[in-house]
């Protein structure tokens, strides 16, 4: 097999991982916000929002769109963000020790951080969303 071809499989493969853990997060993130003891409704239309545009940078960094990489580490940090100060905020207002919904939260946070990990440590996925030179 040609090296090159090796080098795009693993990079359809990170994809595919980067794909699996949005996924799961969206659907954390999702529980986290119907829930009813979440004090923040605004955070429903975030978690479309986020779904929406990360599904567009995977589809953008499929197209071999180098951008679309750091566009999605940049949304994906600042989601990390925004969730999370939701969540301590919730949790300092509450009477418990854990809110029901911020492990909802802490889970599709865990599973944005497992997405950011191949979007900055791969090197088949930076080649392969490098720009083409000539004769590629």
């Amino acid at each position: 097999m040609h090296h090159s071809t090796r080098r795009k499989q693993v990079a359809y493969l990170w994809l595919a991982f980067i794909g699996c853990a949005l996924l799961v997060a969206h659907y954390f993130l999702f529980r986290f916000s119907f829930h009813p003891l979440n004090p923040f409704p605004v955070m429903r239309g975030v978690t479309f929002g986020l779904a929406l545009w990360t599904t567009a940078l995977m589809v953008a960094m499929c197209m071999r769109l180098n951008w679309a990489r750091y566009v999605l580490i940049a949304l994906l940090s600042s989601a990390i963000l925004g969730f999370g100060l939701g969540a301590i905020m919730m949790t300092t207002e509450s009477v418990g020790a854990l809110p029901a919904p911020v492990p909802a939260a802490i889970g599709g946070l865990g599973f944005y951080a497992v997405a950011l990990f191949p979007l900055g440590a791969s090197n088949a996925l930076r080649r392969f969303l490098a720009p083409r030179q000539a004769g590629q």
